[in-house]
């Protein structure tokens, strides 16, 4: 870590946060993969910035790109770095659930409502056992929270933007009004639960990759051809014509996949398209290109939103071209505090075109798909300043005078790392 540390001009990467790592020629000493993490509440001096959390990453197989994933949805929302800040226990928001009795879900968009959650009891597991325990066994049923980073292997079929929440909100949330929750029926054995507004099922892998092929690709695509456009939100980017153009050209592909490995209905699945593009034009939501765009490590990775869908299009000699667009835009996001931007960037920076295309999207030579990202990787490496993209964006999106200013720049994060 001090030999690398030496060799770039800094590690900080923003919101009080410095992420120290070793040089390349270390990582075959690395056994396992582990994450060492240190808090200084007064702060401390790291190369003339103040840091607060310092955390050392070690991964074996690349997948310390997966930890930095979880590290960046953290530290990239500064109201999260805020509530770390002052936080005197992690247990913060138990014992602000538990003292408070109720909070409001304001519903935004077609019909728009606002729902008071009260009647509930917030336990924290870590220091009440017992009474969790007790609850879970007098309980109908029993839910819980899914994602990349929590119970990762539980395939939920969950769908429901939640834009970043503006702060001074306390526990109030704002959703849109859209929401989609499908069980699979089977475990249930003939008796499953009547949950007002869920939708059972026999079999949930279509309807998992129906939405992580339809609605998680194109919010990200339509991120990273907004961001590239200079567009602030999700919402002003589809009202471009060039860019919502591009994020259906997406879909499209997508939907000829589903419905060729799911033997989905055709109408029903276009059906599906118009209504997830017709979310993301909602106006109600503030939802940024740069937030839906984070992570761009994870979203390029192997069985994700991406590089998923334009492979298994490759195996059946389609050729991707949409996808692969959205994949180019992706490789010149950037965005402020986001570690996974400068993973990437020294990726590009550090490894030559095969091993980075490799790195990222976990693609081997010998797939259909890897000459193609390839060429992608090797468009973004030192020298050609991801411009690709860039130029890409200008000749088939409309343009403004912000974009002019803003398409052209890379981040300090990127240029920090690519020195």
């Amino acid at each position: 870590m001090h030999e690398r540390e030496k060799s770039v001009p800094t590690t900080y990467m923003g919101n009080f946060l410095a992420i120290p790592h070793g040089t390349n020629a270390a990582k075959d000493l690395i056994k396992r993969s582990a994450v060492s993490i240190v808090r200084y509440p007064e702060g401390i001096d790291w190369n003339g910035k103040q840091v607060k959390f310092v955390v050392g990453v070690a991964g074996v197989n690349n997948e310390h790109l997966s930890i930095l994933s979880a590290i960046a949805r953290v530290f990239s929302d500064k109201d999260q770095v805020a509530k770390l800040d002052e936080a005197t226990s992690v247990d913060a928001l138990i014992d602000q659930l538990a003292s408070t009795p109720s909070y409001d879900v304001h519903e935004v968009g077609e019909e728009p409502a606002v729902k008071t959650v009260d009647n509930y009891r917030a336990l924290n597991s870590r220091s009440q056992d017992e009474e969790v325990i007790a609850e879970i066994g007098c309980a109908d049923i029993v839910t819980t929270a899914v994602g990349p980073n929590v119970l990762k292997f539980i395939a939920p079929a969950v769908d429901r933007i939640v834009p970043n929440q503006a702060p001074g909100r306390g526990l109030d949330v704002t959703v849109e009004t859209f929401y989609e929750w499908v069980i699979d029926r089977t475990p249930f054995e003939g008796s499953a639960p009547d949950i007002p507004g869920a939708t059972y099922v026999d079999d949930l892998a279509p309807y998992i990759e129906r939405k992580l092929f339809t609605v998680n690709t194109g919010h990200a695509a339509a991120a990273y051809f907004g961001y590239a456009a200079g567009v602030e939100k999700i919402a002003d980017a589809m009202a471009d014509q060039g860019i919502a153009g591009r994020v259906r050209a997406v879909l499209e592909e997508t939907k000829q996949l589903l419905i060729s490995k799911h033997g989905s209905d055709v109408e029903e699945q276009e059906a599906y398209v118009q209504k997830i593009l017709g979310r993301f034009t909602n106006q109600h939501l503030p939802d940024t290109v740069v937030r839906a765009g984070r992570a761009p490590l994870r979203k390029l990775s192997r069985r994700e939103r991406f590089v998923g869908p334009a492979a298994e299009l490759a195996e059946t000699n389609v050729h991707p071209t949409a996808l692969l667009e959205a994949m180019q835009a992706a490789l010149s996001f950037s965005a402020p505090d986001d570690p996974e931007v400068a993973a990437l960037a020294e990726i590009l920076a550090t490894q030559e075109p095969g091993e980075a295309t490799t790195s990222i999207t976990g693609l081997d030579a010998q797939h259909p798909l890897y000459g193609s990202v390839r060429e992608l990787v090797a468009g973004h490496s030192p020298g050609h300043q991801g411009g690709v993209a860039v130029r890409h964006a200008r000749s088939c999106c409309t343009m403004s005078s912000t974009t002019e200013r803003r398409s052209p720049s890379v981040s300090s994060a990127i240029r920090r790392w690519r020195r």
